[in-house]
């Protein structure tokens, strides 16, 4: 059997491939994280619930299914059958608690399983644990009053980012193989982003959302996993339409199987920013590493251009924060001074954060990130199939960052501490643009860094392409710092 810090670093479809063959027990998976578990789990603060003796009941089934199948007196196993698996606080699983983040619902329990959750579930996903997230998840850090600081498996000092920080932290940390996240600004990718981790923000009207946000497609469902093709296994099981959610009409064009092939890549041209248009300031390092990486998708055949792409940063930011503003307006406007003494900081303060900005009506919003995105729609038209910008202006984000207030300096300069060092949100205002994240390289602080690649409205099988074959040529095999425990 390999050591246990290699078993816990396997991708699901790595896992599966072994599992299958007999090579490896998702028991002996499953035991080898629960043992970092116990060693690394104070130390990341990345778990609000921890499940592993109900786990590894689960992962007994999990190996008798994969051992008749073997014998040939058993059906194939399920996609993801016993694949550890972490559901994001947030999000309700029935039964279990949910807290949202804060201790005003610690006692609450789901009455039901969120759709993309239960998706996962039914394929054979083996969950182990809940992950933190910020308070209401309303920010781009991981940090509350209800959990305390959840810290980066590769650098303390540093934010693993937010709001899915601790399902990151924990894949980053080899102590989960797939998650499941909700992308607002960039909840998903940013974390991906800072952990060594691959995460796909979908395109809107793909994968059920639960009640509070039917109608709000600034927020997608989305896999957070350890591989591109983890990723796509994870989107395929997700997304399609339910009854509960009247806006998800068509499922996604995606090739389906284990012969389903993605497109060739060879030919297609890129675009590359390094401050998406302008829109950013952006350290020095990060851009270099990002460009340092840009010939893996030369070497895959692909085309690689600087954008043509100018957006006006005032009028745009001004305009996605009035866009965040009029989905969160009065966030603690029904709680009483009782309730709202025990909110974490940055939530009392967030109507306050955002009344700052004189915000604009809906329809000015709206006329703004429209004049933007005809910028880059332009680049489509003129045969980009994809932009690739960094995912992150920096990785030195403090793992107790206050989000109203920060300091975060970026290249010298003072930037908005909510938003204005992650290049993920001009997605969220769009909308239908599918997004992924990839690692491309380390930064001197030790963090990982992630690429982003924005496509085509609902050309998910180009974004799935493209990021498959950098991550071909370029994979990321780097391990952080706790990679020495092995349990």
């Amino acid at each position: 059997m390999a050591r246990a810090a290699d078993l816990r670093f396997l991708s699901a479809t790595e896992a599966r491939a072994a599992f299958l063959a007999g090579r490896l027990s998702p028991v002996e998976l499953l035991q080898a994280q629960r043992a970092a578990a116990e060693a690394l789990v104070p130390r990341l603060n990345c778990f609000t619930q921890q499940y592993w003796d109900e786990a590894e009941a689960r992962a007994r089934r999990a190996e008798a299914r994969f051992a008749a199948h073997r014998k040939g007196s058993g059906p194939r196993p399920r996609p993801l059958e016993g694949i550890p698996f972490g559901v994001k606080e947030g999000h309700g699983v029935a039964g279990q608690p949910w807290t949202d983040g804060s201790l005003l619902y610690e006692d609450r329990i789901a009455a039901a399983t969120d759709v993309s959750v239960a998706r996962l579930l039914k394929a054979g996903a083996n969950q182990v644990a809940r992950t933190t997230a910020p308070e209401f998840a309303c920010i781009t850090v991981t940090h509350s009053r209800a959990n305390g600081v959840t810290r980066n498996p590769w650098n303390p000092a540093v934010s693993p980012g937010g709001s899915g920080g601790g399902a990151a932290a924990a894949l980053g940390a080899g102590l989960l193989t797939v998650c499941e996240g909700s992308d607002y600004g960039g909840s998903i990718r940013i974390p991906a982003g800072l952990c060594g981790l691959v995460g796909f923000r979908p395109p809107a009207f793909r994968v059920p959302e639960g009640s509070g946000w039917l109608f709000n497609r600034m927020n997608e469902r989305g896999p957070l996993a350890r591989s591109v093709a983890d990723c796509l296994t994870l989107y395929r099981l997700m997304a399609g339409p339910h009854l509960d959610d009247p806006m998800v009409a068509a499922r996604p064009r995606l090739p389906r199987g284990a012969s389903g092939r993605l497109p060739e890549v060879r030919g297609w041209r890129i675009a590359y920013s390094r401050d998406f248009g302008g829109l950013f300031e952006v350290e020095p390092e990060v851009a270099a590493t990002v460009e340092n990486a840009l010939p893996g998708f030369a070497e895959a055949g692909c085309l690689v251009e600087p954008a043509r792409l100018e957006i006006a940063r005032e009028p745009f930011f001004r305009a996605a924060l009035s866009a965040y503003r009029l989905h969160s307006q009065g966030l603690v406007e029904s709680f009483d001074d009782a309730q709202r003494a025990q909110l974490s900081d940055y939530v009392r303060r967030y109507d306050d954060y955002f009344a700052r900005l004189d915000p604009w009506p809906l329809d000015e919003v709206w006329d703004v990130a429209s004049s933007g995105y005809r910028r880059l729609a332009a680049l489509f038209r003129g045969g980009v199939r994809a932009l690739v910008t960094p995912t992150l202006a920096t990785t030195a984000v403090p793992a107790d960052l206050d989000p109203v207030d920060g300091p975060v300096t970026v290249d010298g300069r003072a930037v908005d501490p909510l938003l204005g060092w992650a290049l993920s949100y001009p997605v969220n205002l769009w909308g239908t643009l599918p997004s992924i994240t990839l690692p491309c390289g380390l930064t001197s602080n030790g963090v990982p860094l992630g690429l982003q690649i924005v496509g085509r409205p609902y050309d998910e099988a180009a974004v799935f392409a493209l990021a498959a074959a950098f991550e071909a040529a370029r994979p990321f095999r780097d391990r952080p710092w706790l990679d020495g425990f092995e349990g």
